[in-house]
């Protein structure tokens, strides 16, 4: 199954999860179970966030797929490559100087794919400037002989 396929066949199925996240801000109370934790590619969701939390460029690096893509602000890098030599860093400091707190998140796992959708509470201070805004992502995670990389992400 290509990247596309695996892309396809995630969207289709977070359909299925659509009426938690439908109409933005409203007022749901936070899910976040931790038992998705438990499986091997809830592992590699919370690897790859306590990485980039912790400025840990190599373990962040190490969930994705070599051929990953990640869309972000209207951008797309479309490789692990690409995005340690543009954005990684970028990102990594933006997390210094903030304080998120996970709001929601479901992960699903069918067959050799998975993904996880979140949305977190943003706040601090970059540059002057107030940042306090809420952050919505979606990875697609795909089983690669025998081992969860993160094949897609998408932040907004």
């Amino acid at each position: 199954m290509n990247i596309y396929m695996a892309t396809l066949f995630a969207v289709l199925l977070g359909g299925c999860s659509a009426q938690a996240w439908a109409h933005g801000k409203n007022n749901h109370t936070a899910t976040v179970n931790t038992e998705v934790y438990q499986t091997a590619a809830g592992q590699v969701v919370q690897q790859f966030h306590q990485a980039l939390q912790q400025g840990n460029r190599d373990a962040a690096l190490a969930q994705l797929a070599p051929e990953v893509q990640i869309f972000e602000g209207g951008g797309v890098e479309r490789s692990r490559d690409e995005y340690k030599a543009h954005h990684l860093d970028a990102d990594i400091n933006y997390l210094k100087q903030i304080s998120s707190k996970l709001l929601e998140q479901q992960i699903e796992i069918v067959g050799d794919i998975a993904y996880a959708v979140s949305r977190s509470q943003q706040q601090g201070e970059i540059k002057g400037k107030k940042i306090d805004r809420t952050g919505v992502e979606s990875l697609v995670l795909r089983n690669i002989k025998g081992q969860w990389q993160i094949v897609l992400v998408h932040w907004s």
